[in-house]
């Protein structure tokens, strides 16, 4: 499952293969240093690299902890079997980034779920009943299963005047994966800038944009 992302390199993915292969004979480290939605460290992940991750964006640190690290497991299975039963609540994402704000980022309907998934996991983590690895599993699900019915054209600058038809589908958790092994991949949230390791592959793709996703 990937998120609908003005910039993603998803295309680009043979020709990057193309060019590192022919360069690099030995799978070994590989840098993704503005990670974005991690679509490229994944692709290099499961071809056997060893990835660092990196993004000053906190959702992007939390998708790629979730597809790098994070493995799917019983635990996380039953949690998103109990958060898919709640019921919505009006909380943050209803007040602000539905029609009850007077924006239409996300149906009603779809942003009260979200609202009561969202709060329901940081009761998870602060209960102990999660584990950090778990925590941002669950945390990035919701991200991306969030997005699927977005009502936004790939970029939450702007929502549309009407709901799409997409964007009219109830909210269901789906996993960010069924991986369940583990790695040694490891994911930063800092600026490259401050980025001094030792990697056999860095690939760079900066933002074209002054103005970040986050806003």
């Amino acid at each position: 499952m990937t998120l609908n992302y003005i910039g993603s390199k998803k295309k680009l993915l043979p020709f990057i293969d193309y060019v590192i292969t022919q360069n690099i004979k030995e799978n070994g480290t590989f840098g993704d240093l503005f990670a974005g939605t991690g679509i490229v460290g994944e692709y290099f992940s499961n071809k056997g690299f060893t990835i660092t991750a990196n993004d000053t964006e906190k959702y992007s640190y939390v998708i790629n902890y979730a597809t790098l690290i994070s493995t799917y497991n019983k635990n996380v299975k039953t949690y998103i079997d109990e958060l898919n039963e709640l019921k919505g609540v009006k909380g943050l994402i209803y007040k602000n980034y539905s029609p009850n704000g007077n924006r239409k980022f996300f149906t009603e309907e779809n942003a009260m779920i979200a609202d009561s998934i969202r709060i329901r996991i940081e009761e998870l983590k602060n209960d102990d009943k999660i584990n950090v690895n778990e925590y941002y599993f669950l945390l990035a699900s919701l991200i991306q299963s969030l997005d699927k019915v977005a009502n936004t054209t790939s970029v939450y600058g702007a929502f549309l005047k009407k709901f799409k038809k997409s964007s009219l589908n109830k909210l269901t958790l789906i996993p960010i994966h069924k991986n369940d092994k583990k790695s040694n991949n490891i994911i930063l949230n800092k600026s490259v800038l401050e980025f001094k390791n030792n990697i056999d592959v860095i690939y760079l793709d900066p933002p074209y944009v002054t103005r970040q996703y986050g806003a």
